[in-house]
């Protein structure tokens, strides 16, 4: 992750007891209108954030129609 802050199309998913889960959507080209309109969040990755494994918490900006 390079000098700023990056947002990544997500979709919120939820699992059989409910709890909400975050996942990136596969193809983040700025040009795709299509996967933004598919998300229903923003998934923050920090400037010069480090990786993280699957499962990490991240900071997430919810979209509402």
């Amino acid at each position: 992750n390079g000098p700023r802050d990056h947002y990544m199309r997500a979709v919120i998913e939820r699992d059989a007891e409910g709890r909400a889960t975050i996942r990136a959507l596969s193809d983040q080209d700025s040009s795709m209108v299509t996967v933004l309109a598919k998300a229903d969040a923003l998934l923050r990755r920090p400037p010069h954030d480090l990786p993280l494994a699957a499962g990490d918490p991240v900071p997430v900006m919810i979209l509402e129609a």
